[in-house]
Parts: C-alpha cells; sequence; structure tokens
C-alpha cells in the first residue's frame, strides 16, 4: 500500500508521494523496499505541456502503463473498445489515455477477474493513478485540474473538486487534508504533504521509506524537489506538529 497526494498551491500543483514498496509472498509474509519511484513528470503535446501522475498498488503493472503513456503520448492510439484517440493536446487527454492504456492492460492480465473491491473472491491487483494538471479556458486562463483514476471503476478518470486528492491510504489522510489544506505557496503545500505522510506512516508501516515530490507552476516547467526542499518541509512539518501537541499539553 502506499500514499500519493495532489495538493494546489497558488501558482504550482504539488504532488506527493512515499517511497514505500511493500510486496505481499504467497506464505502470507511481506518484504518492504525503501526506493520507489511512485511519481512521473510527463511531458506532452510534443513538449509544450507537462502533467504530473502518481501511482500506488502494482508497482510493476504502473510501471508498464507509465512507460507505454510516454512512449505514445503524441501519437493516435486505438483505446478500449477499439476507441481512437488523437494525440493528447490537454490534461484530461492524457487522464483519458491512462484511463484505456490501464484499463487494456489489466483486461488482457485478468481477464474475467473482478475489479478490487467489488467481489469477496480472488481480485484483480489493487492500482490508481492521479493526474495533475493546468488546463485553459476559452480565454485563455489555467485553471488547475486533478483527477483520480481507480481499478475498482476500470480506471475511469473522476474529475476532483476539491483542491486536493490522496490515493492509497486514503482515510486519515484524507482528514487530515480536508482540514488543512488552504492553497497557499508550494512551499507550504509540500510542508503539509510531508506531515500527512508521517502522521499516516506512524499510524501504518505501509507507508514510509521517505518522500518523492514534484511541482508543476501554472506557467509550466515542471520540476522535481531537491533533497533540501523535502528536508525543510519535513522540518516546518515537525514544528508544526509540536505546536499541535503543545495546545494540549
Amino acid at each position: 500500500m502506499s500514499l500519493v497526494m495532489a495538493l494546489v498551491a497558488r501558482d504550482s500543483l504539488v504532488v506527493v508521494a512515499d517511497r514505500r514498496q511493500t510486496m505481499m509472498h504467497p506464505a502470507g509474509t511481506s518484504t518492504q523496499w525503501d526506493g520507489a519511484t511512485k511519481l512521473a513528470i510527463l511531458p506532452f503535446a510534443s513538449g509544450r505541456r507537462q502533467v504530473l501522475v502518481g501511482t500506488t498498488g502494482a508497482a510493476g503493472y504502473a510501471a508498464v502503463i507509465l512507460s507505454e503513456l510516454a512512449a505514445t503520448v503524441d501519437q493516435p492510439m486505438t483505446g478500449r473498445g477499439m476507441a481512437q484517440l488523437a494525440p493528447a493536446q490537454s490534461a484530461a487527454d492524457v487522464a483519458m489515455r491512462v484511463h484505456h492504456l490501464a484499463a487494456q492492460l489489466y483486461d488482457q492480465a485478468f481477464p474475467g477477474v473482478p475489479a478490487p473491491g467489488t467481489s469477496q473472491g480472488p481480485s484483480r491487483p489493487p492500482l490508481g493513478f492521479v493526474v495533475a494538471g493546468w488546463e485553459p479556458d476559452a480565454g485563455g486562463a489555467v485553471h488547475p485540474a486533478l483527477w483520480l483514476l481507480d481499478g475498482g471503476s476500470t480506471f475511469f478518470p473522476n474529475l476532483v473538486e476539491t483542491r486536493w486528492t490522496a490515493l492509497g491510504l486514503f482515510d486519515y489522510a484524507a482528514k487530515l487534508l480536508s482540514r488543512l489544506h488552504q492553497p497557499g505557496s508550494a512551499e507550504g503545500a509540500l510542508a503539509l504533504a510531508s506531515f500527512v505522510l508521517e502522521e499516516v506512516s506512524a499510524q501504518d508501516g505501509r507507508v514510509g521509506g521517505g518522500a518523492l515530490a514534484a511541482v508543476l507552476p501554472a506557467a509550466g516547467g515542471g520540476r522535481w524537489c531537491t533533497e533540501q526542499e523535502l528536508r525543510a518541509a519535513s522540518e516546518r512539518a515537525g514544528q508544526a506538529r509540536a505546536q499541535l501537541r503543545g495546545q494540549f499539553a
């Protein structure tokens, strides 16, 4: 299990994920690895635009889907049900491509096997995606857009109405984000995500291993957050935690 969060800041989108991958074995034991990459910065429209994509769940299948997405995003594509997709020109187009690629792969790999959460018997491995991008309106102004794609709904892209979303160990993260998130600076969003990540990790050991984060400004130029930025965010989160606990001393 994992935790990926996408937050809308004042003039940027921030996506943060933990780095722990938990692999279950048939005997019921598990192995953990703290080096997973669950985020991608994806250029499209011949490199003129970008989206941020986060994944949780079956890491091998996610990697295949992201690799295929990167290779074909600027090409025509035959999607699920023989749907014909033109080269992606918007973040919404990219989200729809993730839907088709993921649904096709799972249909081929697990024919007849129910989606997660739809059956008490065997089911397909859980897998989900968050897509974050900027969408222009008719006047040319750009607006933030977050899509959630979950294997339980055949990866259909759901446009999120809030200014944040999360995938993976959702419940506790959602409670914290819904109460604490206010669109401010990208640094503030990164600190809040760091706070939530550390709080969830303290409750469930399947989340942890550090963080990986990316920022996509409204003007473009998505980038990875540096180790220095991640340390500063963690320190700021620690200060906030100490102040919160001090209120109940």
